[in-house]
């Protein structure tokens, strides 16, 4: 059981469920979700971590992320996609529409509407893809638009 517990340990470590932590150990018991008497119920990004860890434990050759950090918060989202991309000898698969993740895969395939589009690094993309390029301007003006207003707020 001591193995399998580290296991577990170093996969909740990596996708930062510290919300499920009590004295420097983790809550390995507690029954999460409110279908359960006593359960705990998490927020959409708690139980994308929890996903995360899962993935992680599985210690698959393939994973296949299907916008794996919707409900995470912005540092939270970087750090998944740069800790999932150094596993090295895997092959991983993310599925994002947001550009500034996208930009450190090895490789990026545009897809508009079923279509493959274009395929390239983010440089090769930005230059001759006008989707991606679209998509990544729009993206900044967004991320803009979030910092005025929160500065304002």
């Amino acid at each position: 059981m001591g193995m399998k517990r580290d296991h577990i340990k170093k996969a909740l470590k990596f996708a930062d469920v510290n919300f499920l932590k009590e004295k420097d150990d983790y809550l390995y018991e507690k029954h999460l979700g409110n279908w359960f008497e006593g359960g705990f119920q998490l927020s959409g990004g708690q139980w994308q971590k929890i996903a995360l860890a899962r993935t992680y434990y599985k210690k698959a050759s393939l994973y296949f992320l299907d916008e794996p950090s919707s409900a995470l918060e912005v540092n939270d989202e970087m750090e998944i996609f740069k800790i999932f991309s150094k596993n090295e000898n895997k092959i991983g698969i993310f599925i994002t529409h947001r550009v500034k993740i996208a930009k450190q895969a090895e490789k990026i395939i545009v897809i508009n509407q079923g279509e493959i589009v274009n395929v390239g690094i983010h440089q090769y993309l930005y230059a001759n893809c006008k989707l991606y390029k679209d998509l990544l301007l729009k993206e900044q003006e967004l991320d803009i638009f979030e910092l005025t207003k929160n500065n304002v707020s």
